[in-house]
């Protein structure tokens, strides 16, 4: 039990160190750049979206093709190694999808302020 508790404290502490660098580095471009706050929170929220689908797309793609199936020592080696990066994959998109819906809930906050 101690121990899917400390994943867990692990896994909402590398979410907010994640969440807290976008969020400066959002404010940053809309103070450079003279543009509202929430506008560049909701699209940081959306770049984090497309990023997390990405990422689950190329892992498909590559769990699929022929030729890397064909150039592999053994395919039993080569559906364990697809699987394992399957899983990484969904993972960042579970990690990457709770990222983006934070920025967005931050990008309304921020917008029904008036920022």
């Amino acid at each position: 039990m101690k121990e899917i508790l400390a994943g867990i404290l692990k896994y909402i502490k590398i979410l907010l160190i994640v969440l807290v660098v976008i969020s400066i580095i959002s404010v940053i471009i809309s103070r450079v750049f003279e543009f509202a706050t929430s506008a560049v929170f909701y699209y940081a929220a959306m770049i984090s979206f497309i990023v997390a689908f990405l990422s689950v797309s190329g892992s498909v793609k590559s769990a699929a093709d022929s030729n890397y199936m064909r150039a592999s020592p053994s395919v039993h080696d080569s559906s364990k190694e697809s699987m394992r990066l399957r899983e990484s994959s969904f993972g960042f998109l579970i990690f990457m999808t709770i990222i983006g819906a934070l920025l967005m809930i931050i990008s309304n906050l921020l917008a029904r302020s008036g920022l």
